[in-house]
């Protein structure tokens, strides 16, 4: 006969479920493989200490990637109270009772749960990309209308893979494309393709420069404009420029207004601007003795402009003045946060280019990583770490090398969160030392979570172990 309570543990897919089934009800402790990260703040944190990090966590953590459960959890040791789940900062833990998410201790006696701050101003947001490439979570949500016409197309097929990389006018059309749409890094991308196609075109150079400035890259952009404005313009690059623009409906696309004058009292009618740009056309009267001299009009057409200024620069008797005035096009649309795979990084809110973002971390505190004691040829914390704030630095130039030991491990400690996954994984010993000295959370203060917040708290470095030869190494963590 089975008395109760009954304990199990099995493996549904990503899922590890830890059962407790009694006679009133039955709770489910389920672990998502995938979203763990091996931080062990669960671990901290379970007043029973019935769960354990071990070393199988330290894998490589790319997309797409299934890897070995870094945490256990005894099923019978778990009183199924919810703490784990309140305190993962990757929800990768939920716990049900009957088929039902509940949490029995914020029920029986309240607990504080984090206080994420993790928040996008719709009037500043920008709609572009950058925060949904740099998130290491996949916790931005953009939500863009679709754009129509060729652009979308263009985008389309770029976003497919299916562009041309050889033929400078596609490529060059699909970083217009993606600029047009406020794909900015793409867009830049797009535009270095085509320039190591075509290095003397100015209109990439231009444009890039566009775009550089859109991502408040002011420096750079101005470097692509001096570039361009530095070409001299050759029979093959002249060639080009008039195949970009020829029939291109800029104004309609660009919404902008270019300004096209000419000082008359200035201008001696040479016709260089026609013969450099397709959108200027240069009309001479017929010569006559009756003004001994040439005249004639310089005519201009919007839609095919660039706003180069190509005939700014050319110009001998410096008669020419170009304007654009560009519709300030919004793109529409929404961006938003996941919180519950945000893990407050803030590589997003660090990138943004209108600081639309603002995000709090979830831990304070301070974290150093001693390379020196760093095993050579190792970089599991590189690959853990949730947040990407630990790098393998680039070698410097060989002639800076001498006598300088080539830089192992480095950490941006703007970006690191202090979970301590790369702790748990480093294989050496008193490399990485964790020192968090406080938690964003918000609700009542119990007992409970006072003694969980001053382990939390508690300075640490790594210890390993070994086992007899052939099992498992396993993690120690002890206090400083």
């Amino acid at each position: 006969m089975t008395l109760y309570p009954k304990f199990s543990k099995k493996r549904v897919g990503p899922n590890v479920i830890c059962e407790q089934r009694l006679l009133q009800n039955v709770s489910n402790l389920i672990l998502n493989t995938d979203t763990c990260t091996g931080c062990g703040v669960c671990a901290e944190s379970c007043p029973e200490e019935a769960i354990t990090v071990s070393m199988v966590g330290a894998t490589k953590r790319e997309k797409g990637i299934t890897y070995a459960t870094p945490i256990e959890i005894d099923p019978e040791k778990c009183s199924y109270c919810g703490v784990c789940q309140i305190m993962c900062p990757f929800n990768a833990l939920t716990l049900t009772v009957d088929g039902v998410e509940r949490l029995p201790i914020l029920e029986k006696e309240g607990f504080p749960q984090w206080d994420i701050v993790a928040d996008i101003d719709q009037e500043k947001c920008i709609k572009c990309t950058i925060c949904e490439d740099v998130c290491p979570r996949d916790a931005i949500i953009r939500e863009v209308p679709e754009f129509e016409g060729e652009m979308k197309e263009k985008v389309a097929a770029y976003d497919r893979g299916e562009i041309d990389t050889q033929n400078a006018v596609e490529v060059y059309k699909t970083a217009t494309a993606l600029s047009r749409v406020g794909r900015y890094q793409d867009a830049i991308r797009a535009y270095d393709q085509a320039l190591e196609i075509d290095p003397r075109n100015p209109l990439a150079l231009y444009n890039k420069g566009t775009a550089l400035a859109r991502l408040g890259r002011y420096e750079e952009a101005l470097k692509a404009y001096e570039d361009a404005r530095a070409i001299e313009l050759d029979e093959t690059t002249l060639a080009n420029l008039k195949k970009y623009t020829a029939g291109k409906p800029r104004y309609e696309a660009l919404k902008a207004k270019t300004t096209f004058e000419v000082d008359m009292e200035k201008c001696n009618v040479c016709g260089i601007c026609g013969t450099l740009c397709p959108s200027i056309t240069v009309k001479r009267k017929p010569f006559t003795a009756e003004t001994g001299k040439v005249e004639g009009d310089v005519l201009f057409d919007e839609t095919t402009c660039d706003a180069c200024k190509v005939c700014v620069d050319a110009c001998p008797e410096e008669a020419i003045t170009v304007t654009r005035e560009v519709e300030d096009k919004k793109l529409e649309g929404e961006v938003n946060i996941d919180k519950d795979l945000c893990c407050t990084c803030t590589w997003c809110s660090t990138n943004c280019p209108t600081e639309a973002i603002t995000m709090e971390k979830l831990f304070e505190g301070d974290i150093e990583i001693n390379p020196e004691l760093c095993p050579s040829g190792c970089s599991t914390c590189v690959e853990v770490c949730p947040c990407n704030a630990i790098y393998l630095p680039s070698p410097p130039p060989a002639s800076e090398m001498r006598g300088q030991q080539e830089e192992k491990i480095a950490i941006n400690k703007d970006l690191c969160i202090l979970c301590g996954a790369c702790v748990y994984a480093c294989p050496g010993e008193d490399i990485i030392v964790l020192k968090r000295t406080g938690l964003r959370m918000k609700g009542p203060e119990t007992d409970l979570f006072k003694r969980i917040k001053e382990k939390l708290c508690t300075p640490r470095t790594s210890k390993v172990k070994e086992e007899t030869a052939g099992t498992t190494q396993i993690k120690v963590l002890e206090s400083t």
